[in-house]
Parts: structure tokens; C-alpha cells; sequence
């Protein structure tokens, strides 16, 4: 159904899988914690053990199980981070299903980045760590007393990943956070240490990733626990975003600026230059062949936005060498049926 593979961005030892994991085909949902008391205070959490789920976060654990409910999950690998922990713990009870909480793996390799600003107000921060400039805008650079966090981050995701993909099971559960998820979507695709912040994580969001023959193939990408898949909150001032939907047999039509244009054949090059010159903060593009369109927005060559799919970019206005950024992604039909799926109906056909 999905046309397209991405190739592992580690080597994974294939000597280390039986013929079952390496040619079966499995399915691995990476979902973020709730919103902690941290998340609301806008404090950075990092490797700190003392952030607590609010109500809301554990009503959003909550929304998880009751949406997985039916789903027989193999494995279930969490952060022992309390944050990741209380949010599988409560993810498994209302799933009712044969795992429990004393099923869990908890894996060192899953916590959260280590940053020496971890505990301090985000908005303190650049006051007395100018590399917190650095950490946003090239964070393959940073390095702070001695030790490149981000970097180092990533190592730790490709010994998960390896841990995880050794393991036998058709379907996983992984709970993590913010940047951990962002860096092992970033190793499963393929994607270098300086592209670290190409992914949106928001509280509790799904990601789903299916692997077969050593290939890993990004099916859904922050899709939100609660079936909302398009951003709702308007792009920072000097951002545009743009929304992609494929529908097949329908010629591309871009709307953006209150205009509607046919762009049927047209580049990814000329769709960067006309969104970004753009004064509007919103354009949105459907059509029917859009899979290399957002392959190459996107700067993955295996990418591949089916029919049905959605997909949405963040991109810096009149700035090309901004990385884009994707806040949701959805790759087809299938996929968008199971997102929209009203809590309480039945299990996920998909997984």
C-alpha cells in the first residue's frame, strides 16, 4: 500500500534479527508523555526526575488507551522518567488489554536529552546560555562544557532502536518525549544530527512506524491522541505553513493569498518560492501527485503522502535554507480513517 521504504540511518547488525523480524512486517507506535506540570510552566525537563502529569496529562494517557483499546500489543518499551512512565502505566489500565504495567520495559536509552539549562524557565535561558541559540538554529554544533547534547542524544536513539528492533514483536508501544522522539524519527529516516528539529512532538501525539526487511517507513507523524490532524494554532508571525492533501485524480490546485492555482506538474522549487514569498501565514495544496512534492518539501526522498494522506509543513518566509519543519503527517486513506476513528468504536483495523 505504501509505495516507498526508508532505508534504516544506522547500521542496524541484520545478523542480530531472526528471518521472521527482518522479513516480517511490524508495526511500532512511538507516542510522547502527557503535559506535565513542567510543559505548562514552560521549564525544560530534560533528564530531571521531578515533573509530574497534570490532570490533563493523564486524561490524555487516558484518551491514548481508550483510542488503542483492542490492540494487542507484544512489547512495550517506556522512558523510566516518571513523566513516560505514569503515562504507559496509565495507557495500559484503560486499554484492558493482556499487557500490564509490570509488562514494561523501561529503557535507559529512552529518556530525554541531557541539557545543561534542564530545569530552568525557557525564558531564562538565552541570558545566561547564548548556546541555546545554537541548540535551535544548528543543533549538530552544540556543544556545552565539554559534551554535544544533541549529538549524543542521537547516538543514544540508534542503541534504542537496535534494542527495540532486536526484540521480537508484530506490534510495540514506546513512550518517550520531545526530543527523543524527534531524534529517533530523525535515525529511522535517515535524517543527519542537524535536521533534529524537522519534527513536531506535541503531548501524547502518535507516531507510526512500520518496519519490514530492515526498511522503516513513516506512517503517521505527531497525529494527535484526540483525532485532530491539522495544526490548530497559527504559525509564528515570520513562518507560513502549508497543508497538503492527496486525492487521487484530482489536478494540484494551490490556494494561498485568497488565490486558487493549477499547479499540475509544478516543482517543489517553484511551490518554495511562491509559499514563502507568500505575505499570507497559510496556503494549502491538493491533488493527486503530491508524494514527490512533499518528498522533496520535506528533503526526504522516501516520504510518500498516498491517497487520503495529509500532510503539514512549517517553513520560514522568504528564508530557503530554512529547515522545514513537519508538524503532521498522515500517509493515506487508511491511515486517516484510523485518525478520525471515534473513541469507543472498534480496535484500529491498521494495527
Amino acid at each position: 500500500m505504501f509505495g516507498g521504504t526508508l532505508v534504516l540511518g544506522f547500521s542496524l547488525n541484520m545478523g542480530m534479527l531472526s528471518k521472521e523480524q527482518v522479513e516480517n512486517r511490524r508495526l511500532c507506535l512511538l507516542v510522547r508523555h502527557g503535559q506535565t506540570d513542567w510543559n505548562s510552566q514552560g521549564r525544560v525537563q530534560g533528564q530531571i526526575d521531578e515533573s509530574r502529569l497534570l490532570p490533563k496529562g493523564e486524561e490524555q494517557a487516558r484518551m491514548v488507551g481508550r483510542y488503542l483499546k483492542g490492540v494487542q500489543f507484544d512489547k512495550v518499551y517506556s522512558s523510566p522518567l516518571n513523566r513516560a512512565r505514569r503515562t504507559s502505566e496509565i495507557a495500559l489500565k484503560e486499554m484492558s488489554g493482556r499487557l500490564t504495567k509490570d509488562d514494561i520495559n523501561f529503557m535507559d536509552e529512552l529518556k530525554e536529552i541531557r541539557l545543561p539549562w534542564q530545569g530552568m524557565f525557557k525564558s531564562d535561558i538565552l541570558s545566561k546560555y547564548p548556546e541555546y541559540e545554537t541548540y535551535h538554529n544548528s543543533p549538530a554544533e552544540l556543544e556545552v562544557d565539554g559534551f554535544t547534547p544533541v549529538h549524543d542524544l542521537h547516538v543514544q536513539s540508534e542503541a534504542a532502536w537496535t534494542k527495540i528492533l532486536s526484540s521480537d514483536f508484530d506490534r510495540c508501544l514506546v513512550i518517550a518525549h520531545n526530543q527523543t522522539n524527534r531524534a529517533l524519527l530523525g535515525k529511522a529516516m535517515g535524517l543527519p544530527v542537524s535536521r533534529h528539529h524537522s519534527f513536531s512532538q506535541d503531548n501524547c501525539c502518535f507516531n507510526l512506524i512500520e518496519s519490514r526487511n530492515g526498511n522503516l517507513q513513516l506512517l503517521w507523524s505527531n497525529v494527535s491522541h484526540d483525532g485532530v490532524y491539522v495544526p490548530t494554532k497559527k504559525p509564528p508571525k515570520d513562518r507560513v505553513r502549508l497543508e497538503m492533501q492527496c486525492i487521487a485524480g484530482l489536478e494540484a490546485i494551490l490556494k494561498i493569498d485568497g488565490e486558487e492555482y493549477n499547479f499540475e506538474g509544478g516543482s517543489s522549487s517553484e511551490l518554495l518560492d511562491r509559499v514563502q514569498t507568500s505575505s499570507s501565514r497559510h496556503a494549502v495544496l491538493i491533488g493527486g501527485s503530491l508524494s514527490d512534492l512533499c518528498a522533496e518539501m520535506m528533503q526526504i526522498p522516501s516520504l510518500k503522502l498516498c491517497d487520503g494522506g495529509v500532510a503539514s509543513i512549517l517553513l520560514r518566509r522568504n528564508d530557503p535554507s530554512f529547515c522545514p519543519h513537519l508538524e503532521v503527517f498522515c500517509a493515506s486513506k487508511d491511515a486517516m480513517n484510523l485518525v478520525e476513528r471515534p473513541t469507543g468504536m472498534q480496535s484500529p483495523a491498521f494495527l
